[in-house]
């Protein structure tokens, strides 16, 4: 049995890990016989004619492995591998070659690809010579990148074309600019919709473009109403620029569902949530929460899942509009990447925001979404094992009388254990704590941590320690952080993947160093 479902949690979402390593990798845009997919790294991809795009589809090469748990049917409309010999074919063949070699469309008899080697002369270089490190290619009508695709996991590449309408009403299909959409994030954004349980994802620069990106579905005018302990960058955007764009902003107790009732006016469009709280860890009711909202028209429930990642945590089934992340965090999991992402259902609120993702242009460089797939592939393998350090810390620390509190939804002691059990299957590795003393007492503890790192952010594989109340949520007004318990001897953790001794060794004696210089 899994050690979440043991401890009285939901147990694990099915096929999780199945889904994370093989959705998306193969998608119609992008057959190809490499099981790491390659980097599209070109920002704009040639047309056949003005307004038709390439449209990358399999041609030739290794069948894909279609994914067992793979959800829903491909859609509707995908390119087909052309036959061999077929029309396609031939009028989807290009091939790079030598200054004044074949040109686009040439094939050899029966329709088959023109094998050539990467040569000199396309435009000054591009293609590197075979003798010096270069690959050799087959193209099949191309999905036309206009730099060398990245050829660091695949030495060979086939595609096939297919122009694509443009004019009122038609769907863009293709690939013309990076920015409208890429390969590589194309990728990702089927990986992460499956492991959301979503019909959408998009991926967006960082978690707060993804912020500013759905808080542009609303007008001036316009309220939201925010969770009060939510992430310091997300007040200071609520407070410091959406107000001054004309968003009214209100911040309440989510938790208390009649305060979430009364705050609720005509003109309120959008309910922001974190479920737990950055830094508090308290933990809202995502269900009651949508049924509160929904009784309303046209008004959408957001719910940052940054903290608990797809894997322990799946808003949209409980009943959210709109599931985001600043996938920067447990969903890279590797400190490597800036990145958001956004999943959804709703097949209107994917068009709008897919425009405004276009139109706002805070979109991620395929590198970054090469690299967030990659951390999906062990998202599943990192929370369980961040879950178990979380909690032996946490058990460390409640045990510790030089701690004056410890806030950890997996403990017993935390006020919504019950719920968290109902609604996760299990709990990441943040834990808060107040040490005892003041704020010399917890500064001490911080400089004195040798495991733990002093820095912001969390969810990598690395354990970091920070003070929320004069670095992440410096921010926030004052009088909020102490009314939200945001005080000088607040210490939040982000529990790493280091050996379990090897952490709470290391707890105890920087804890040993605070109280040996101070007294409490």
């Amino acid at each position: 049995m899994e050690r979440g479902a043991a401890r009285g949690f939901l147990p694990p979402f099915a096929h999780f890990a199945t889904q994370a390593i093989h959705v998306g990798q193969e998608p119609e845009q992008w057959r190809s016989a490499a099981v790491v997919p390659p980097i599209s790294l070109s920002t704009t991809f040639k047309q056949r004619a003005p307004g038709q795009h390439e449209v990358s589809a399999a041609a030739g090469g290794a069948p894909g492995r279609a994914c067992p748990h793979r959800p829903g049917p491909a859609r509707p409309g995908s390119a087909r591998p052309a036959r061999a010999g077929g029309p396609g074919a031939a009028r989807g063949a290009a091939v790079w070659g030598r200054r004044g070699g074949p040109r686009p469309g040439m094939a050899r008899p029966g329709g088959q690809p023109r094998e050539v080697g990467a040569g000199r002369g396309f435009r000054g270089g591009g293609r590197p010579r075979e003798g010096a490190g270069g690959s050799r290619f087959v193209a099949r009508g191309s999905i036309a990148l206009v730099l060398a695709p990245d050829k660091t996991r695949t030495p060979r590449s086939r595609w096939k074309s297919r122009a694509v309408p443009r004019g009122p009403g038609a769907t863009l299909r293709g690939y013309e600019y990076s920015r409208s959409g890429n390969p590589t994030r194309n990728c990702l954004e089927k990986a992460v919709a499956a492991l959301d349980g979503a019909k959408y994802c998009l991926a967006y620069a960082s978690g707060l473009a993804a912020t500013l990106n759905i808080t542009h579905l609303l007008k001036a005018g316009d309220t939201i109403i925010c969770m009060d302990d939510v992430y310091g960058g997300t007040n200071r955007y609520f407070r410091k620029v959406a107000m001054k764009m004309g968003l009214n902003v209100v911040f309440i107790d989510c938790t208390k569902m009649e305060c979430l009732e009364a705050a609720i006016t005509p003109e309120t469009k959008l309910v922001w949530i974190e479920t737990p709280t950055n830094p508090t860890l308290k933990v809202i009711d995502i269900q009651a929460c949508a049924d509160v909202v929904h009784k309303h028209k046209d008004v959408l429930l957001v719910v940052d899942n940054t903290f608990m990642s797809a894997y322990f945590q799946r808003p949209l089934s409980l009943g959210a509009d709109i599931c985001m992340y600043s996938a920067t965090k447990y969903m890279n999991g590797h400190s490597d990447v800036v990145m958001g992402l956004v999943s959804v259902n709703c097949d209107d609120l994917y068009e709008r925001l897919k425009f405004l993702q276009n139109s706002l242009g805070a979109v991620p460089s395929a590198f970054d979404c090469y690299l967030c797939n990659r951390g999906l592939k062990t998202l599943q393998i990192r929370m369980k094992q961040h879950f178990h350090n979380a909690l032996a810390v946490a058990r460390f620390l409640e045990s510790d009388s030089r701690v004056e509190k410890v806030i950890f939804p997996g403990l017993p002691s935390h006020p919504q254990h019950e719920l968290i059990k109902r609604q996760c299957t299990g709990c990441p590795g943040m834990v808060t704590f107040y040490i005892k003393g003041n704020l010399e007492h917890a500064a001490t503890f911080l400089k004195n941590l040798k495991v733990f790192a002093l820095a912001e952010s969390l969810g990598g594989y690395e354990s970091l320690a920070e003070h929320p109340a004069i670095m992440t949520h410096s921010s926030v007004p004052k009088e909020d952080r102490e009314t939200l318990g945001i005080s000088d001897t607040l210490v939040r953790l982000s529990v790493g993947l280091e050996d379990e001794e090897d952490l709470l060794e290391d707890l105890d004696q920087a804890l040993k160093a605070a109280f040996a210089d101070h007294k409490a």
